[in-house]
């Protein structure tokens, strides 16, 4: 598409002076920047839905979160204070 505009003002740019080609070439370069911003936009866009439902499926999925809590045992924590108040 963009490719058939340039042709046909090509083929115009022939009647025109320096300073409209000039301003024909920016109007040209500036759009086809804008295009690609737009490109790039999107990419990002669906680069950033694809994260958003990968954190979605991870957080649904027991086995992929992590191993469990503990339970609190209570033979545990008295072997941990022992060791505190030795250390201390």
């Amino acid at each position: 598409m963009i490719l058939l505009i340039r042709h046909c003002l090509c083929t115009l740019a022939e009647n025109l002076t320096a300073a409209e080609q000039k301003k024909l070439r920016n109007k040209q370069r500036k759009k086809a920047k804008q295009e690609a911003m737009k490109r790039e936009k999107q990419k990002q866009e669906e680069q950033q839905k694809q994260q958003q439902q990968q954190g979605k499926t991870k957080s649904q999925d027991p086995e992929i979160d992590g191993p469990k809590e503990e339970e609190l045992v209570p033979e545990k924590l008295e072997r941990v204070s022992m060791w505190i108040a030795w250390w201390y």
